[in-house]
């Protein structure tokens, strides 16, 4: 490899890295803007005494973003009644919930 070509390398491979380094922030960025969007946003009332329900956006975002397994992130919320920022904090911090 001429060294011409080891620089084009190096620099090729710079642009991708820095790409990727964006990608990550920004769903970094809409992670944590989400939960915080979700702490200001009216509360349901829940219906029922036995049965919760869950919210799939909920379920998702936590498979998606805290790459937890669906009957887990299911569970959590019930156990949180469909709570997700109490889940989130849960997951977080645990000794503090």
């Amino acid at each position: 490899m001429t060294k011409g070509e080891r620089e084009k390398s190096t620099a090729d491979l710079e642009k991708v890295t820095d790409h990727v380094e964006e990608v990550d922030s920004e769903s970094l960025r809409k992670s944590v803007g989400a939960v915080l969007n979700f702490e200001h946003a009216p509360k349901k009332e829940l219906k029922g005494t036995t049965t919760v329900k869950v919210a799939a956006d909920d379920v998702n975002f936590l498979i998606q973003e805290l790459h937890l397994e669906k009957k887990e992130a299911e569970n959590l919320l019930k156990q949180h009644n469909g709570d997700l920022l109490q889940v989130v904090k849960q997951l977080i911090n645990p000794s503090k919930t």
